[in-house]
């Protein structure tokens, strides 16, 4: 991903760049982590490199801005009520959470569950039983084949 002829490549072609900057996002590295590795590199004195990294900079805050605003909208009070009520529009919240990368304790700590929330509360349980039928963990699978013998 930081060869020579990677960078250099993107360096000239637009398209290329795109590419490589999502392979970057997909690795994890954010701006602080690709500068970091950007100045080890031999084109560091190479002005179309500072050029790739403040593009990768401003294309990264943006999407990382409409992540965290599809983020908020995972957790809309109406939604949340909704959800309470109706149970297939509380499983489509389940997938919704589950394809945003919520797992149980990231759901329990946006909710910000205190005592006396009984209907969120409710909700967050039948996330982590949704969870168990869905996405078992290693141990809710071990469980199940210890019991069919």
């Amino acid at each position: 991903m930081f060869n020579v002829e990677k960078l250099e490549k993107a360096m000239g072609d637009r398209l290329y760049a795109q590419t490589l900057m999502k392979r970057w996002k997909r690795h994890g590295y954010d701006i602080t982590k690709l500068q970091a590795k950007l100045n080890k590199s031999k084109l560091v004195r190479d002005p179309r490199l500072n050029d790739l990294y403040h593009t990768y900079a401003a294309w990264f805050n943006t999407l990382d801005d409409k992540i965290a605003a599809a983020d908020k909208a995972l957790f809309v009070k109406a939604d949340l009520d909704n959800a309470v009520k109706d149970s297939s529009a509380a499983k489509t919240l389940f997938r919704q959470w589950k394809t945003g990368n919520f797992e149980s304790n990231d759901v329990f700590e946006t909710l910000g569950l205190k005592t006396g929330d009984d209907a969120y509360d409710k909700l967050y349980k039948n996330y982590m039983s949704w969870l168990n039928v869905h996405y078992p963990d290693k141990a809710t699978k071990a469980l199940a084949r210890q019991s069919d013998l």
